[in-house]
């Protein structure tokens, strides 16, 4: 298990079950501090062998530049042959509820579950 944690926050891959999940709030200022997060999220995708799921169910907010490094790291995702990608989250985080369907434009394979 790796994990990068914060003040309020705490991303961690899972590799055996192919799972990086997100907890708490993420509001880091700028593009560059999300290095770290999209750094773990390619090292998760590139080692996946059937789909890599990101569990966003705990991430009660992502601010505009975690949301810009999801958005291209899915984006980066799509333009490989074989990429599966799953998102897991909650329709009670309004940001979950329209944000994330737009991701499905960037990568309409993606499997996204807003429960």
């Amino acid at each position: 298990m790796e994990e990068i944690t914060g003040k309020n926050y705490r991303v961690a891959y899972d590799s055996d079950n192919e799972v990086v999940a997100f907890e708490g709030t993420l509001r880091l200022r700028q593009m560059v501090d999300y290095d770290s997060i999209e750094k773990l999220l390619k090292k998760a995708a590139s080692e996946a062998s059937s789909i890599l799921t990101l569990d966003l169910r705990g991430l009660e907010y992502l601010n505009s530049s975690g949301i810009t490094t999801l958005s291209m790291f899915v984006y980066n995702l799509s333009q490989q042959e074989d990429a599966k990608l799953a998102i897991l989250a909650l329709q009670k985080y309004r940001w979950q509820a329209r944000g994330l369907k737009d991701l499905k434009r960037l990568m309409p394979s993606l499997q996204l579950d807003i429960g």
